[in-house]
């Protein structure tokens, strides 16, 4: 919170409570009574006791009508809920909250409320700069947790806009920088220039400030993918992690880099712990799925997928994940049909129509496979990564296209293939191939790793 007439430490209850009628109200908490009473619940023990944070505990047995004897270890209700409640209020302020009077923000790590009192119009009729920096990062926040191109351009659009209305409102600066980094590591386009615009704005924020935790985390991305400096990469999660133990994205991008190189069990714990800090981010528990997917733990990566599904159907990333994990357990046609749902809902991105093709070759589609591969090969719309074409290869038995393929991406610093050269299970038949040990030596044989 800020100081100053910001601060509403002693808030005004009536102020509070016209507040959270407008949010309860909403359609995003209208037809959830267990949120409502969430929100009411942390914000009457925050005025009436604000030197006494309510526990896992008390919550659990004031909102979730929990016994006395609720484990918290044992049932995570209250986490839950907790990240679905800070969803539900960003998404209420980046929208029909707009223009309120009041921002209540439930921080991660905690649960008590912080409230930011919006400040008055300036004497020309205009709003403060740092409030509509704020409104305009919420936004861009909001559509690049959807990851389609449209969504991410969007975002990029509401963080440049927040940028250009307060210079000094770093977040900003991160927000482009991940939007940035997506477009690489999603292959939604060539890896070198959004890789250089991400590391610009990264950097850029942190010379405002070098304890913002969100950049620490996006330059280890950087560090770990593009540059392939494993080491450095670790030093620059650490620190992330212990600016903001609360940041699920570091936590995520730490786990990601580990299973990357090989690493799956400490992968796998870091992946968790992300998760378990935002239990309702798309992006953070698909991500986990992942890792359980690289480590063959396919019937839960398939359940963590699900769990994604049932919060966001159209979330293209989940389908793309359990479609490769259908296609793992020999269930062929439910393959195509999470990545046919993902190809249409992912903005036209290349890796799962690559993926399709995979999984058509490996249950005996040879024309379907062949048929998609050239329409990748004659694609001029959109970015079509080597990565993607060697993977496709790769399922129709071609050896030799798909290695050569896998060289380019290489060189060209892909960030797919940083992630999944090592562990991605459909490049087991090439992984004896000495041109193969070769590339694993290129990305991975740097000390440390």
């Amino acid at each position: 919170m800020g100081a100053g007439d910001d601060n509403l430490s002693s808030a005004v209850p009536a102020d509070l409570e016209d507040e959270l009628q407008l949010i309860c109200g909403s359609p995003g908490f209208r037809r959830s009574v267990r949120l409502q009473r969430f929100l009411r619940h942390v914000v009457e023990r925050f005025t009436s006791a604000p030197d006494k944070p309510p526990t896992e505990r008390q919550i659990a047995r004031a909102v979730f009508d929990r016994r006395a004897d609720f484990d918290p270890q044992i049932d995570p209700i209250v986490r839950v809920e907790a990240g679905r409640l800070r969803l539900r209020l960003t998404e209420y302020f980046a929208g029909p909250g707009q223009n309120d009077k009041v921002i209540i923000e439930v921080a991660r790590g905690g649960y008590f409320p912080t409230f930011r009192r919006q400040r008055q119009r300036q004497r020309d009729g205009t709003i403060d700069r740092g409030d509509a920096a704020y409104r305009l990062y919420l936004k861009g926040r909001y559509f690049w947790d959807k990851r389609s191109a449209e969504s991410i351009a969007k975002a990029a659009d509401y963080f440049r806009q927040a940028h250009a209305v307060d210079a000094g409102f770093t977040r900003a600066l991160t927000g482009i920088a991940d939007c940035n980094l997506i477009l690489a590591t999603f292959d939604f386009a060539e890896p070198g220039p959004p890789i250089a615009n991400a590391r610009a704005a990264a950097e850029s924020a942190l010379q405002h400030d070098a304890q913002l935790a969100e950049a620490r985390a996006t330059v280890g991305c950087i560090q770990a993918l593009y540059d392939r400096r494993w080491q450095d990469a670790d030093a620059s999660f650490q620190l992330a992690m212990e600016l903001d133990p609360s940041y699920p994205p570091a936590w995520q991008w730490r786990g990601m880099c580990s299973c990357a190189r090989g690493r799956l069990s400490e992968g796998l714990a870091a992946l968790q712990a992300g998760a378990e800090r935002d239990p309702v981010s798309l992006m953070v528990n698909t991500q986990l799925a992942c890792g359980l997917y690289l480590a063959k733990r396919y019937a839960e990566a398939d359940e963590a997928c699900s769990l994604v599904l049932e919060m966001e159907p159209n979330f293209w990333p989940a389908r793309y994940f359990r479609g490769l994990t259908y296609e793992q357990q020999g269930r062929f046609a439910q393959a195509v049909r999470d990545l046919q749902a993902a190809l249409d809902a992912s903005g036209g991105n290349c890796l799962p129509p690559a993926a399709l093709a995979h999984v058509h070759a490996q249950a005996g589609g040879q024309r379907d496979a062949r048929r998609i591969l050239r329409q990748l090969e004659r694609e001029a719309s959109r970015y079509v990564s080597p990565w993607a074409l060697a993977l496709v290869y790769a399922g129709l038995g071609d050896a030799d296209r798909a290695l050569g393929l896998l060289e380019d991406a290489v060189g060209l610093r892909s960030l797919q293939a940083g992630l999944f050269l090592k562990t991605d299970p459909r490049l087991e038949p090439l992984r004896s191939v000495p041109r193969f040990t070769a590339l694993e030596d290129t990305l991975y044989a740097s000390p440390g790793v």
